[in-house]
């Protein structure tokens, strides 16, 4: 990742590193990323196509979604070619979840990086959360929510934002649609390391763009996408999608941590994290903190691998404050009280008809 040049504010109290780990349902529930991350069992090859319900949930080899892909020629220079990937229970997926890609992808785009896509990884039943809802309900849901995203990106611009949208800036784009959802993890039948999660992703990306390349023997311009025949998607946003006549290199794709502020503060603790320096230096991390806290003054701490690694963190705040989480949302739905506007429509529907959190 390039180096990041980040403004300080606030004061971030060191004890709220430690309460984050006694707090596992934190706000965005990154719950897969808080344990110490133990081994996972060889990589299973057999396929499968078939979609998971409550009754049925295949294990092995999962297909990396790929139909929201595609290269953001509004992206600043030099575009180096990112997904992000998103871990956790999403117990249940919050538009909180979905912000978090909204601002993360914005402000890649705003540094130079090409964000392709977002993926949504949820854990596996074995992880065994008191009040952690069946595997295929918690994947169904996340792609109802990512269905949502879609629907919002095609009807979300008013007719005055048009009419105005020659004097936005390039990068501005209120309606970005880029979240999927990677089954894999929720498919294991252990506990899954984050580093594995995002070491896989990365994997499967490459094969794709090998694949694609090998099939149509096309040449590539370095950012992965032709200059010319560039279409617009329904938000207004430069997008060349990336089909097998124009996928990038292989060796450009970079999977990159997408998580929040209590997550990051764990990987600065001993013990917490059994290789966090791989995921920084391999990977990176994109934080989304509250607001209020200074994580700025937590990596630039020196002494901790935050520290060693603070190049490859990018921070972004969220200026609306907003403190929806799923915990809330199961609480709000156990005691009847609504929470229509607090996860995807879609959402909020499947959890009624299968009776969810006490519904």
């Amino acid at each position: 990742m390039q180096k990041c040049f980040i403004s300080r504010r606030g004061k971030y109290f060191a004890t709220a590193a430690t309460a984050a780990v006694a707090t596992i349902a934190s706000l965005w529930e990154y719950t897969a990323t808080v344990s110490a991350d133990g081994a996972v069992g060889p990589i299973a090859a057999d396929a499968t196509e078939n979609k998971v319900t409550a009754t049925n949930m295949p294990s092995g080899k999962v297909p990396l979604p790929t139909d929201k892909l595609s290269c953001k020629t509004c992206s600043s220079a030099p575009r180096i070619p990112v997904v992000l990937v998103c871990c956790g229970s999403f117990n249940p997926p919050t538009v909180m979840h979905m912000r978090m890609v909204d601002l993360a992808g914005d402000e890649l785009m705003r540094r130079g990086y090409d964000v392709w896509g977002a993926y949504l990884s949820p854990v596996a039943d074995a992880y065994g959360k008191a009040g952690l809802a069946p595997a295929a309900d918690r994947l169904e849901m996340c792609r109802l929510a990512a269905e949502d995203e879609t629907a919002n990106c095609r009807f979300g611009r008013s007719q005055v934002e048009d009419q105005h949208a020659h004097v936005s800036h390039t990068l501005t784009n209120p309606a970005l649609n880029l979240t999927m959802v990677y089954e894999w993890e929720a498919r294991q039948p252990g506990y899954t390391r984050t580093l594995t999660v995002l070491r896989r992703v990365e994997s499967e990306l490459r094969n794709w763009c090998s694949e694609g390349i090998q099939n149509s023997g096309a040449e590539l311009t370095p950012g992965g996408c032709f200059s010319d025949d560039i279409t617009k998607d329904q938000a207004g946003t430069s997008a060349q999608p990336l089909v097998p006549h124009s996928k990038p290199k292989p060796s450009l794709v970079r999977a990159t941590l997408l998580c929040g502020g209590d997550v990051l503060a764990s990987m600065a603790m001993p013990g917490v994290w059994r290789d966090p320096d791989v995921i920084l230096r391999e990977h990176g991390v994109v934080c989304i903190a509250r607001e209020g806290t200074d994580l700025e003054q937590l990596i630039n701490r020196p002494g901790s691998v935050l520290y060693d690694y603070r190049d490859h963190i990018v921070i972004v705040h969220d200026k609306v404050g907003n403190s929806i989480s799923s915990s809330k949302v199961r609480q709000e739905l156990a005691t009847g009280r609504p929470v229509r506007y607090l996860v995807p429509p879609r959402v909020l529907s499947y959890i009624y008809e299968r009776g969810l959190y006490g519904t």
